[in-house]
């Protein structure tokens, strides 16, 4: 079965055990990791993209222009390439990767 990008397995884990996180810390009780990139997040993170896209910047954009920003069915190959270059620090929650963000030097 198929799962669309915003849906996880119920044990589907997307942490690496040995890995220490760049910056651990914690926000109303709650452990999260800031971490570098690596190979095999990009799936999560399509899906923290994806969401992204179709919750919060709904309201600001046509549903023709979601889906081509943020396609459900996404060429992940493409997106492989783009998230690899980007080299983005990992947001985890919970051993669950929650966000990202990524510095470029062109802004």
């Amino acid at each position: 079965m198929s799962r669309r990008p915003t849906e996880l397995a119920a044990n589907e884990s997307l942490s690496s055990p040995g890995r220490s996180p760049l910056k651990p810390g914690t926000l109303d009780g709650v452990q999260m990791l800031v971490r570098a990139f690596r190979l095999g997040d990009e799936a999560a993170l399509y899906r923290v993209f994806y969401s992204a896209i179709h919750l919060l910047a709904a309201k600001d954009y046509t549903q023709e222009q979601i889906d081509a920003w943020a396609p459900s069915q996404p060429d992940m190959e493409k997106w492989t390439v783009r998230i690899c270059g980007m080299r983005p620090f990992v947001v985890e929650d919970s051993g669950l990767i929650v966000g990202y963000a990524g510095l470029q030097s062109d802004g």
